[in-house]
C-alpha cells in the first residue's frame, strides 16, 4: 500500500467526492480523518452519525479512520481538528480541503450575506485547514495539500460568488506551492466534475439542474454536446483515484497545478500567462494614448477576440430569460 504510515484529513468526506477520497486513500493504507459539519439541532457539529457511519467503513474494510465533526469555516475548529489527527494518528501528512458550499446568482442579485457563507466555507475554509496543517507538515519536511476547485472559475452563466470562491482556492494552491514546496510539501488544486449531491440536491434539486442545462441550451449559452455531457456526468467515484495520485510520494515532481478530473478525463489548466504584448519604449515615446490604442489593440492583443455573452435587445432578454430558475438569475 503506497500510503502505509501516513496520515490524511478529508474535509466533506461524509457524502459524494469527500467519501470517495476518504475510502480510496483508506485503501491505499492512509489513516483518514472523516470531516462532515455534522449539522444537527443543536448547530454544526452536533450530529455525527454520517462521519461514523463512512469510519466504519474504511474500518470493515481493514482501515484505520476517526471522525471529527464541525464546520471548516471556523478557524478553531480547523486547528482543532489538525490536532485531532496528530493526536490520533500522530502525523498530519495529507490534507484534502474538499468542503465546499454551491452559491448562483448573479452578481446584482447576490445578497452580501449568500456572497460571504459561500466564500468563507469554500476559500476561507480551505485556508484555515491549510493554515494549521502546514505548520505541522513543515516540522516533518513532507506535505500534501489539495484544494477542491471548480472549472467554473472561468466564469459561468448565472453565479459569481462561486467562480470567485473556487477561483481564489486555485490561485491560493499556486500560491503555497511556492511558500511550502522546499520543505517537501506540494500543493496543488483539482476542479471535479461529477454528479454528485451538490448537483442532485434531492430529486427537486437534481431536477432544477437538469432545466437549468436545457434552458442554457436553447438560448444558445451552451452547446447540445456540452449540456448532454453536463446532464451525463459520472458519479464521485471517478474523481478519487488522480487526488489520490497526487498525495503519493510519487507526485513530488507535481506542485502548484490545477487539474480538470472527470471520470476517466484528466486536464491540465495551465497557469496564466501572456499570450500576445503590445508594447513601446515608454522613454522614448511616453504612455499610450487612447486614439493609439484604439487603433492598435485591435491588430494586436485584441485581434480575434470576441465577447462570449454579446450584447442583446433588452425585449429579446426578456424573453430569454422569462423562464430561468430564480436560484441562477
Amino acid at each position: 500500500m503506497r500510503l502505509a504510515g501516513k496520515s490524511a484529513i478529508v474535509t466533506g468526506s461524509t457524502h459524494g467526492i469527500g467519501r470517495e477520497i476518504a475510502l480510496a486513500l483508506a485503501r491505499e493504507g492512509a489513516r483518514v480523518v472523516v470531516n462532515g459539519r455534522g449539522q444537527g439541532p443543536d448547530g454544526p457539529g452536533t450530529q455525527t452519525e454520517e462521519a461514523d457511519a463512512v469510519v466504519r467503513e474504511i474500518e470493515k474494510a481493514g482501515g484505520e479512520a476517526s471522525a471529527c465533526v464541525g464546520p471548516v469555516n471556523d478557524f478553531d475548529f480547523a486547528g482543532e481538528m489538525v490536532q485531532h489527527c496528530e493526536d490520533r494518528f500522530g502525523s498530519v501528512d495529507i490534507l484534502i480541503n474538499n468542503a465546499g458550499a454551491a452559491g448562483g446568482l448573479s452578481i446584482d442579485l447576490c445578497p452580501p450575506e449568500h456572497w460571504h457563507e459561500t466564500i468563507d466555507v469554500n476559500l476561507n475554509g480551505t485556508y484555515y485547514c491549510s493554515h494549521h496543517a502546514a505548520k505541522r507538515m513543515k516540522s516533518q519536511h513532507w506535505g500534501r495539500i489539495l484544494g477542491c476547485s471548480s472549472f467554473s472559475h472561468t466564469g459561468f452563466i448565472g453565479g459569481a460568488c462561486y467562480p470567485a470562491a473556487k477561483g481564489g482556492i486555485a490561485s491560493l494552491a499556486r500560491a503555497m506551492a511556492r511558500n511550502l514546496g522546499m520543505y517537501g510539501i506540494t500543493s496543488n488544486a483539482f476542479c471535479p466534475e461529477a454528479r454528485t449531491r451538490m448537483i442532485n440536491a434531492g430529486q427537486e434539486g437534481s431536477a432544477i439542474h437538469d432545466s437549468h442545462m436545457a434552458s442554457l441550451e436553447k438560448r444558445g449559452f451552451i452547446s447540445p454536446e456540452k449540456k448532454r455531457a453536463l446532464l451525463d456526468l459520472p458519479g464521485p467515484e471517478g474523481i478519487a483515484p488522480f487526488v489520490v495520485y497526487l498525495c503519493l510520494p510519487e507526485a513530488h515532481y507535481i506542485n502548484g497545478q490545477v487539474f480538470n478530473v472527470e471520470g476517466g478525463r484528466i486536464g491540465l489548466v495551465p497557469e496564466p500567462h501572456e499570450t500576445r504584448t503590445l508594447a513601446r519604449d515608454v522613454e522614448r515615446d511616453g504612455i499610450w494614448s487612447v486614439d493609439a490604442l484604439c487603433e492598435l489593440v485591435p491588430q494586436t492583443v485584441g485581434s480575434g477576440l470576441v465577447n462570449p455573452v454579446p450584447e442583446r435587445p433588452l425585449e429579446e432578454l426578456e424573453k430569454l430569460m422569462a423562464d430561468i430558475p430564480p436560484m441562477f438569475w
